[in-house]
């Protein structure tokens, strides 16, 4: 199969229709289709500014994700967020749960475009923990709860921290997604 690299410098709403199909056809077998790469950068800093720890890595794009992407484009509504819970990193996940209380989220992150590469970037910072919270997934959700009792849920994207990090009482995080639609014909 030979693969061609299309670029897209803005997405019309017939774009978009056309995107959405030929993801859908992709995943009945045809030859088109559309994936979603991404990476994350995660930079735990010290008060005075000097980074303790930090990670770049791909990440894994859930089946709800890529709805989301084809019908919305990640518009509005995101959140970053973190969790002590290191489950199998899955494309069907849709929720972490988690019952400690640990996972921190942000809400209503809007991203930033660059229609040229067809990449959308979402970027947090989180303030100090009120306790020392341990770090083995970062991830994007559409629509996310910080209950104790429930973790994360709408999970588009998220990837698995190995080994698990800390973020102390007096450390900031800076997180960061980036992801890039890439089509192959």
């Amino acid at each position: 199969m030979e693969i061609h690299v299309i670029e897209i410098q803005e997405l019309s709403p017939e774009e978009s229709a056309f995107i959405l199909a030929t993801m859908r056809r992709a995943s009945d077998g045809a030859s088109f289709g559309c994936a979603i790469k991404g990476f994350f950068d995660v930079v735990c800093r010290n008060p005075d500014g000097d980074v303790a720890w930090e990670i770049h890595q791909p990440n894994l794009q859930t089946d709800f994700g890529r709805r989301v992407w084809a019908e919305r484009q990640y518009s509005s509504g995101l959140g970053i967020f973190t969790s002590p819970v290191g489950e199998v990193a899955l494309s069907s996940r849709y929720c972490l749960l988690d019952h400690s209380g640990q996972t921190q989220i942000s809400t209503g992150v809007a991203p930033t475009i660059d229609s040229n590469a067809i990449t959308k970037t979402v970027s947090n910072t989180f303030a100090t923990p009120a306790a020392n919270r341990q770090l083995a997934v970062v991830g994007l959700a559409s629509t996310t709860y910080a209950v104790a009792t429930f973790g994360a849920t709408a999970i588009m994207c998220y990837s698995l921290i190995n080994p698990v990090k800390t973020q102390t009482t007096i450390q900031t995080l800076e997180v960061s997604y980036r992801l890039t639609l890439q089509a192959a014909v």
